[in-house]
């Protein structure tokens, strides 16, 4: 679990940081907050976290280090960029750089600093980053980190990057900015023992240079990850005074990078397609992490138990173009009963392990065309969430949440999903039969998922079988 908490960065408050000893030094403005960190007027930040459903662990019997601090397994990393080497270090099965980075980005108006605005601070200590220039918000080096950080109609713009990747932002090539799994692992191990976290500040945060504790800018190690915590902050790793741990700081503030070696995708896409053999309708498929999805919308007309009409789903508007595009509204008790053999309709957990690895960022499973109000998504998965609308008990086409209270699902275009989650109560002597469904609408920052009388019409999306899905 991560502690939460807003450090500064002491050692660097008393200074007005420009550019380190380059051109155009007023080409940023600075503040001084009253936390004392050093922060940039008019500055914005974004989304991005990396999921590992299997994080490195660490040995318990690490070497132990002894009193002549002789180095343990230093290698070296040369950033093909500039020429500059590193020393690298392995830890457990990741492998780190032992030395800050002293990269000198510039992009947007926005340059990697140097403490005191001396070059020989960067020498000495690497530079410093804001959270946008760490994660390479222009995509200068790669599209893993686009947008994190830049303002787009009033609002702080999402990541665009596929997050089942690594996030290289100013990293050398096949090198990230350390994940939440990255830097549990470092805080975990460091703060097992006495003996781990003496091995952990000399071998990784001094680099085997203990005359590095010279001054309080060395005792007061923060380390950008790519882990955001809200709109404006995201975390640091620290190493404050014998504790290694984590901090959520503002994304404005200025701090270190260490970055760590790639090893492989976090998440795995497999696409494939189903034939859905009671009308031979063809659907495509995703397999996300150790789930396989409909990348569609069920198109199955369900008939009614007790007569051959259709009357528990329906095309939107009565259109059959429309279930060719959006798939079939359902009642729930036809949703649970309408995928395909081996298929099944998720539970709210399914959907919940599903938006997770998407970091519960909608934009990553919406189309990227069809919705209005800006809502468009990336579609890094090929999951598809187009506006489907919905089928309310008032017999109405709804394509708007603007006009469905009851959703509570944000504005503009809306599509609904049904769950196998369902509840019902008594109040004023009426029955509300009701189910929880998932919510996607054109505001992009959030679905919830309100629950809705059972006899509305909303989308489906069909989960494999547990026993079929390998």
């Amino acid at each position: 679990m991560l502690k939460k908490g807003i450090c500064s960065f002491i050692g660097i408050s008393a200074f007005l940081l420009a550019s380190c000893g380059e051109e155009n030094p007023s080409d940023i403005l600075f503040t001084i907050s009253s936390s004392s960190s050093l922060t940039e007027e008019n500055s914005s930040s974004s989304v991005i976290e990396e999921y590992s459903s299997s994080p490195s662990t660490f040995s318990s019997s690490v070497e132990s280090s002894s009193s002549s601090w002789e180095p343990y397994s230093y290698g070296e990393l040369t950033d093909e960029r500039d020429g500059q080497t590193y020393k690298t270090i392995k830890i457990g099965e990741q492998l780190w750089m032992a030395e800050n980075l002293n990269f000198s980005y510039y992009s947007n108006g926005i340059r990697a600093l140097c403490y005191k605005n001396s070059l020989d601070s960067c020498a000495k200590y690497g530079r410093l980053y804001m959270w946008s220039t760490a994660m390479d918000s222009v995509a200068v080096y790669s599209k893993s980190g686009k947008d994190c950080g830049i303002w787009r109609n009033n609002r702080q713009a999402p990541c665009q990057n596929q997050v089942y990747n690594y996030t290289r932002g100013s990293c050398p090539e096949n090198w990230h900015i350390p994940t939440e799994s990255d830097m549990n692992n470092i805080v975990d191990f460091a703060n097992a023992s006495a003996e781990n976290l003496s091995w952990i500040e000399h071998y990784w945060f001094y680099g085997g240079n203990e005359s590095l504790r010279d001054g309080q800018l060395s005792e007061y190690g923060y380390f950008w990850t790519s882990l955001e915590t809200d709109s404006s902050q995201a975390t640091v790793l620290s190493a404050i005074v014998d504790k290694i741990n984590s901090y959520d700081e503002l994304k404005q503030n200025f701090h270190f990078i260490r970055c760590v070696k790639d090893e492989k995708p976090l998440i795995v896409l497999e696409h494939g397609e189903i034939t859905d053999e009671r009308d031979g309708q063809v659907y495509k498929t995703v397999k996300i992490g150790t789930q396989t999805w409909m990348a569609e919308n069920l198109n199955y007309a369900y008939p009614r138990q007790d007569s051959t009409s259709d009357s528990v789903s329906w095309c939107y508007n009565n259109e059959p173009d429309s279930c060719a595009k959006y798939g079939r509204l359902y009642t729930w008790d036809a949703a649970m009963n309408s995928c395909p053999q081996n298929w099944h309709l998720p539970s709210y957990g399914e959907w919940d392990v599903l938006t997770a690895l998407a970091n519960y960022e909608p934009i990553y499973l919406k189309s990227t065309s069809g919705w209005s109000e800006d809502g468009n998504g990336s579609d890094i998965f090929g999951f598809g969430v187009l506006p489907g609308g919905i089928y309310d008990r008032n017999n109405q086409w709804i394509r708007n949440a603007d006009y469905v209270m009851e959703l509570d699902c944000g504005y503009g275009d809306i599509t609904s999903f049904w769950t196998t989650g369902q509840f019902t109560y008594l109040l004023d002597d009426y029955t509300y039969d009701h189910a929880i469904s998932i919510c996607f609408s054109s505001q992009i920052e959030a679905y919830p998922d309100p629950p809705i009388h059972k006899s509305w019409g909303l989308s489906v999306r069909c989960v494999k079988d547990a026993e079929t899905s390998e």
